[in-house]
């Protein structure tokens, strides 16, 4: 599971190297997620004081999934901080019962979770939502990474437990406003 025992950053490139070397990217390039850098995105994000708050066990791993878990994987996939709550909200949507998560991590089906988000937060936060139904190809695909990110790195879902017999890219970017 990616943690943030990476705390001092010396070459970028050669933490780059380490992070696809330990499975903890999709392929796509990475910040960073130092511990400076994870205070100062649970700061500007609001959530700085829930940093321990446990949304549930993501599986296959069953790992805790954190608030500070989830802020990492956002800041290690490039998201904004005000964003934060979006994924927050998906992730616990996710973990309950109904929603069966542990079939969309372990499956030979191209799974992936569909998040609608609607609402004032829509404009607030400046989220195209103009045309393209199903998501557009812009900023917003760090929302759709970051959930996947977290699917990978905190709950497991990573080759050989993921057993989609035909991949698609909604795996990682299907968010649609």
């Amino acid at each position: 599971m990616l943690t943030t025992e990476l705390t001092e950053v010396e070459d970028e490139l050669e933490l780059q190297r380490e992070f696809y070397a330990r499975g903890w990217t999709d392929g796509l390039p990475v910040v960073i997620p130092t511990r400076e850098r994870l205070e100062a995105f649970l700061d500007a994000s609001g959530f700085a004081g829930e940093r321990e708050r446990d949304l549930g066990e993501l599986p296959p791993s069953q790992n805790p999934t954190t608030i500070e878990a989830v802020a990492g994987q956002r800041a290690h996939g490039g998201c904004l901080p005000e964003h934060l709550g979006i994924v927050l909200a998906a992730l616990e949507a996710m973990l309950q019962e109904l929603y069966r998560v542990h079939i969309v991590q372990a499956t030979t089906n191209p799974a992936a979770p569909f998040v609608l988000v609607n609402g004032p937060i829509v404009r607030r936060l400046g989220i195209a939502c103009e045309g393209d139904a199903l998501g557009r190809p812009d900023a917003e695909r760090r929302d759709r990474r970051a959930i996947r990110l977290v699917m990978r790195n905190v709950g497991g879902a990573v080759a050989g437990i993921d057993h989609s017999s035909f991949g698609q890219s909604a795996k990682y970017t299907f968010l649609p406003r």
